[in-house]
């Protein structure tokens, strides 16, 4: 499923550019990243490859219409309406991975079949843990914006990964831990504020609060979403998506 991934990225979003290594790594290229989320009942290996095309209309047949595009960009320490919020989630879900038509060859159903038919069988194989969302580069000194096709596996109970890592930080710790991940994928205008038992991070969409060993941002739709200090990669990634989501949006030329 990795190598299909790895292979769409090179063949569509570098457009099978060879790249000259002596400058590696460098922004822009495809990059493979593998970590894992969720809490011990439930953890998953989340697998994603990055290409520098935000464009997800080059890999997905259709996209609904951004329902972001008319929302003012949320003031300084201000949080956006849970209307827009909700919106934002309901309307913007991972796009799916992209079908094949129907066909048997050798016997075989298209999900089966390599070649022109890969992503079937990473949709098949993930059993329905896939998509493609917008998010930034991770190497280089200068991070762009791209997309990444993403699986996720169940990881099986039995095995040492199942239960979450042990982490101890404070909410002070934890947001500053925040802030220099986003920091080093090119993500500015950031801030934070430390207060008697909590942590707060305002961007530029955004305001997410670090306490009680939990990240906690606003959902509009359940009240709020909270993940654990252990998933802080799943959660830089979730930022970064909606980050890319409203920036992308922001820039598209209004009708």
């Amino acid at each position: 499923m990795a190598s299909e991934l790895a292979t769409n990225a090179w063949l569509h979003g570098l457009r099978g550019v060879e790249l000259d290594d002596r400058n590696a790594p460098a922004a822009g290229r495809s990059e493979l990243a593998i970590y894992r989320r969720g809490p011990e009942t439930a953890g998953e290996l989340v697998v994603t490859v990055f290409d520098p095309r935000t464009d997800l209309d080059a890999v997905v047949a259709a996209i609904p219409a951004n329902p972001l595009a008319g929302l003012p960009d949320k003031p300084l320490q201000e949080s956006l309406p849970p209307a827009a919020i909700d919106q934002l989630l309901r309307d913007l879900p991972d796009n799916s991975l992209p079908g094949s038509p129907a066909a048997v060859i050798d016997g075989l159903p298209p999900q089966w079949w390599s070649g022109r038919r890969g992503l079937d069988t990473v949709r098949a194989l993930s059993d329905g843990r896939h998509g493609f969302y917008r998010t930034r580069s991770r190497l280089g000194a200068h991070p762009v914006s791209g997309k990444a096709a993403w699986f996720a596996i169940p990881i099986p109970g039995a095995s040492l990964a199942a239960k979450p890592p042990t982490i101890h930080l404070s909410p002070f710790d934890a947001v500053r831990a925040l802030r220099d991940q986003l920091t080093a994928r090119g993500v500015d205008g950031i801030y934070h504020n430390d207060l008697h038992s909590e942590s707060v991070l305002s961007l530029r969409h955004m305001t997410v609060w670090c306490r009680d060993g939990s990240f906690t941002w606003a959902d509009g739709s359940s009240g709020a979403v909270r993940v654990a200090y252990s998933d802080l990669t799943d959660v830089v990634e979730k930022i970064l998506r909606i980050n890319e989501d409203r920036e992308y949006a922001r820039l598209q030329p209004r009708p």
